[in-house]
């Protein structure tokens, strides 16, 4: 799913795609910077609409902070990183229709 990130060293707004979701946190995926551990995020995480919960679209937003840092390969040789987050509250939910 999108993600949008903003904090300290990320810049105005940073896209990533997560690759785990969980109700503690997020890891997802994004261009290798200035990235550390301890660190501060403020994230927006799209959700598409679906059968069970809401007919409409919407996001999660809240604040998490940086657990861990890997290197990740690509096919195309690009300078990436996984980082696995945890929320430091509850998340904030809003669908919109």
């Amino acid at each position: 799913m999108p993600l949008e990130l903003v904090g300290p060293g990320v810049g105005p707004t940073m896209r990533a795609e997560t690759r785990n979701v969980s109700s503690g946190g997020i890891y997802f995926v994004a261009p290798a910077g200035e990235w550390r551990c301890g660190q501060e995020l403020e994230l927006t995480l799209a959700v598409p609409p679906g059968i069970g919960y809401s007919p409409y679209g919407g996001h999660v937003t809240g604040s998490a902070e940086i657990l861990r840092i890997e290197p990740v390969e690509t096919r195309e040789g690009t300078h990436r990183v996984g980082i696995a987050v945890r929320f430091r509250h509850p998340l904030r939910l809003a669908f919109t229709s």
